[in-house]
C-alpha cells in the first residue's frame, strides 16, 4: 500500500521542480522524488521478509496503478465540464503530465524496481547468517536508483532542455535518492522487526 500510494502521488507531482545547493552543486529536483523513495523502502522490506517474487509482484502492482491512474486522468481531462466550470486549463495542467514524463516514469520505475529486487535477493542469499542487511539494502537501491534516474531523465527531458540542465536534473534526482537510501536504512530494520515481532531496535540480520 505504501509503495503504490507513494508512486501515484510522486507521479502527479513530478512535473514541478525546484533547485537546491547540495555539496557545493546547484541541482534541480522533481518535487515527487523524495516521496518516490518510499516505494523502494517498501520493496526492500518485502524482499527481506518474503523474498524476491513478492517484491516483484508489488513492483508490478505499482506499474498497474500508474497506468490506471494515467488512463483515468486522461479520461477525466477529456470529459467536458459544466459551462460554469472555468478551471479546465489548470485541471489539465495539473493532471495531464506530458506523455514523455509519464513514459519516463513508468519505464524508470518498473525497470529499477525489478533490478532492485533481483540484486537485493542475490545479496540476501549470499549474506545468509551475516549481519549485512544494511549493505544489501544500499547496494541494491543505489544501483537501481542510478539506472532508474538515467532512464527517467533521458526519456522525459532529453532534447527539451539544455544538456547542462539535463545533467542538473539527473544529478539532483540521483543525489536526493541516494541520500534517502542512506537515511531509510534504520527504517528497513525497524519495519522488518515489527513485521517479524523482533525487538524494535534489533539491527542484526
Amino acid at each position: 500500500m505504501l509503495s503504490v500510494m507513494s508512486l501515484i502521488i510522486s507521479n502527479v507531482t513530478a512535473s514541478k521542480m525546484y533547485d537546491i545547493e547540495l555539496l557545493g552543486l546547484n541541482i534541480v529536483v522533481p518535487i515527487g522524488t523524495s516521496l518516490f523513495c518510499l516505494s523502494f523502502l517498501a520493496t526492500d522490506v518485502i524482499s527481506e521478509i518474503w523474498g524476491r517474487q513478492h517484491a516483484i509482484f508489488v513492483a508490478i502492482l505499482g506499474l498497474i496503478a500508474r497506468l490506471f491512474t494515467a488512463g483515468f486522468f486522461l479520461i477525466a481531462i477529456s470529459i467536458e465540464g459544466l459551462d460554469t466550470y472555468v478551471n479546465q486549463e489548470a485541471y489539465q495542467t495539473i493532471l495531464g503530465s506530458s506523455s514523455r514524463i509519464l513514459i519516463g516514469g513508468i519505464v524508470g520505475y518498473t525497470t529499477s524496481a525489478i533490478i532492485d529486487a533481483y540484486i537485493f535477493h542475490y545479496f540476501r542469499e549470499k549474506h545468509k547468517g551475516r549481519n549485512l542487511l544494511f549493505l544489501r539494502n544500499n547496494i541494491s537501491t543505489f544501483f537501481a536508483y542510478t539506472l532508474g534516474a538515467a532512464l527517467f531523465v533521458s526519456i522525459s527531458f532529453y532534447g527539451t532542455v539544455p544538456n547542462s540542465v539535463l545533467f542538473q536534473i539527473f544529478t539532483g534526482n540521483l543525489m536526493i535518492k541516494w541520500l534517502f537510501a542512506l537515511l531509510d536504512t534504520p527504517l528497513v530494520y525497524i519495519i522488518r522487526n515489527i513485521a517479524l515481532k523482533r525487538r524494535l531496535f534489533d539491527f542484526k540480520g
